[in-house]
């Protein structure tokens, strides 16, 4: 088993809280752990419009938006809010 496998074994979390940020970036400044927080904000909002993206109508409705306001919000840049 490879680090990588035995770490999703485990349930470590993709993206840490400000606490695991706080833990991880130790001996970071605070403008580097800002700026980590930023880029990781960004991964999770590409990773979350992907999968709304990719979603049928069946869950859309489950979760009570249509098909034009999924599409308009995976169109949005991963930077945009």
């Amino acid at each position: 088993m490879s680090q990588y496998e035995s770490n999703l074994s485990i349930g470590v979390p993709s993206i840490p809280g400000s606490e695991g940020l706080r833990r991880f970036g130790g001996g970071l400044s605070g403008r580097a752990v800002t700026l980590l927080s930023r880029l990781l904000e960004w991964r999770e909002r590409a990773r979350s419009r992907q999968q709304l993206a990719g979603l049928d109508d069946y869950m859309l409705r489950d979760i009570g938006i249509d098909r034009a306001a999924a599409a308009a919000e995976s169109d949005k840049a991963f930077w945009s809010r």
